[in-house]
């Protein structure tokens, strides 16, 4: 048994958390403070977010004081030519219909951090790190 993979709308969302140490707290301006490299990806996929129609930033943080969670709408994502792609996960360790992939940011590489860059910028903040 496994969940349908469906087309993410361009009116709808994705949740990524940002890892507390993706974070840089001496820079004011809220969408700066995210480290490029809370952009890379890990594996050959895409980069790992979860669907707003099945999740929401409370069930995508994990763990609030080690992470936020920024959303991106999918219209925005698609007009730089990346994509959000429905990857449902089903087994028995992991049950997670919301899960996502952004796909197309090129490897990590310095010549290639403008698609990090926009994608950084177009994040809005809906839960920010807890700071200590």
């Amino acid at each position: 048994m496994s969940y349908p993979v469906e087309y993410i709308p361009d009116e709808d969302s994705v949740y990524l958390r940002i890892h507390k140490n993706n974070i840089d707290n001496s820079i004011e301006n809220p969408n700066e403070k995210i480290l490029i490299g809370a952009f890379n990806i890990k594996g050959d996929d895409g980069l790992s977010v979860n669907w707003s129609k099945y999740s929401n930033p409370f069930q995508t943080n994990k763990n609030p004081q080690m992470n936020g969670v920024v959303s991106i709408n999918v219209k925005n994502i698609r007009s730089v030519s990346l994509d959000a792609k429905h990857d449902p996960i089903l087994t028995e360790e992991i049950d997670n219909r919301a899960h996502s992939l952004i796909i197309g940011i090129p490897p990590k590489n310095p010549s290639k951090l403008a698609t990090r860059i926009m994608l950084r910028d177009m994040c809005n903040w809906e839960i920010e790190i807890q700071q200590a």
